[in-house]
This record gives structure tokens, C-alpha cells and sequence, in this order.
């Protein structure tokens, strides 16, 4: 038994240490592939952006990674220049979908979100919603949902994607709509509404 622990752990070494080196090399590619996105993207309008965009990734389509990565950028660029439908259509393009629909998926009844959400709130003392940040829609949802939590004796929201003056932000939004964030916040419906 003995005579074969050497070899052994000579073959898991190397097969280690050539995938270490493969996944480095991977890894650096990819890291190559978002600097290259970062520097042709800086200082373009978003128009520009989504042509460079969709110009690297037909560059970049035999690899996954760069591939998801770009589709989600288009998406969220689409999102911010509020081209709603190209954003969802970008998002639904990305490889790490699921192909099929689980079998106990196809036999969910729908139901009224509002209604269920603000009924099952009674339950509990805190609420959490998470939203896909590059449709608005959730938001819209969200909103909607406040005066239902409002009349179940919620009294408190928290946010992200807020600037770090928002508190004083906030007050002048219904006087004055307008973006009090960076990043997410640049989406048309994000931008003028604190959810």
C-alpha cells in the first residue's frame, strides 16, 4: 500500500497544479476582457456604449463569462436610456438561465402579488423585496405596495442605491423629482422615485 502514496499524490499534484494554471490563465483572460469593456465604454454616451458593447461581445462569444457579463451591461445601458423591452430581451439572452421550467413551477396558480404580499406582511415584522435593477417594473410594485404595508403598521423603509445625503435628498423628492443616487439610480423610474 505504501509504494503507491507517492505516485498517487504525484499525479494529484500535477493534475492540481495544471488546473491552478488553467483557471489563472482563465481568469486573467477575463480580467483582460473587462478592462478592455471599461476603457472602450469610458466617457461614450450610452448609444455609444451599447454599440461598443454589442461589438465586443460578438468578440468575446466563446467565453462565457465575458459573454453573461456584456448582456447584463447591455441590459442595465438599455435600462438607464429607459428602452425597457431591449433590457428585458438582453437579460433573457444570458446563458445562466435556467433552459426548462422545473415541473413544480408549471403548477403554480397565479395570484394578486399585492394582495398576497400585503396579507402575508401581517405575519412578520420586517419585509424585504428584492428587485431586478433593470426593470422598473419591480419598482412601480414596490411603490404600490407601501400603502398596503403602511395600513399593517409598517412604519419603517430601508433602501439601497442612495446617495450619502439622501436624508436631506429625500424631503425635496415630491417637490422636485429628480436622480439622488449614482449607478442604478441613473435608470429613468429608479432615478425620480426613492423605490
Amino acid at each position: 500500500m505504501k509504494k503507491w502514496i507517492y505516485p498517487i499524490t504525484l499525479v494529484i499534484s500535477i493534475t492540481s497544479t495544471a488546473v491552478e494554471s488553467s483557471e489563472k490563465d482563465y481568469l486573467e483572460e477575463v480580467n483582460k476582457a473587462f478592462r478592455t469593456v471599461a476603457e472602450e465604454t469610458k466617457n461614450k454616451t450610452l448609444t455609444e456604449k451599447i454599440s461598443v458593447l454589442n461589438r465586443l461581445l460578438n468578440e468575446f462569444s466563446d467565453n462565457e463569462i465575458v459573454h453573461d457579463a456584456l448582456l447584463q451591461e447591455i441590459g442595465t445601458t438599455y435600462s438607464f436610456m429607459g428602452e425597457y423591452n431591449k433590457a428585458l430581451a438582453s437579460f433573457d439572452k444570458r446563458g445562466l438561465a435556467a433552459k426548462t421550467i422545473p415541473q413544480d413551477v408549471k403548477t403554480l396558480v397565479p395570484d394578486n402579488a399585492r394582495s398576497a404580499l400585503a396579507n402575508e406582511a401581517e405575519k412578520y415584522q420586517i419585509v424585504m423585496i428584492n428587485e431586478a435593477h433593470h426593470v422598473p417594473q419591480h419598482r412601480v410594485f414596490t411603490h404600490r405596495l407601501l400603502d398596503d404595508l403602511w395600513q399593517r403598521g409598517y412604519r419603517y423603509l430601508a433602501l439601497e442605491a442612495l446617495s450619502e445625503n439622501a436624508e436631506h435628498e429625500l424631503a425635496k423628492l415630491r417637490v422636485n423629482p429628480r436622480p439622488i443616487g449614482r449607478g442604478y439610480k441613473r435608470e429613468p423610474r429608479s432615478g425620480s422615485s426613492p423605490v
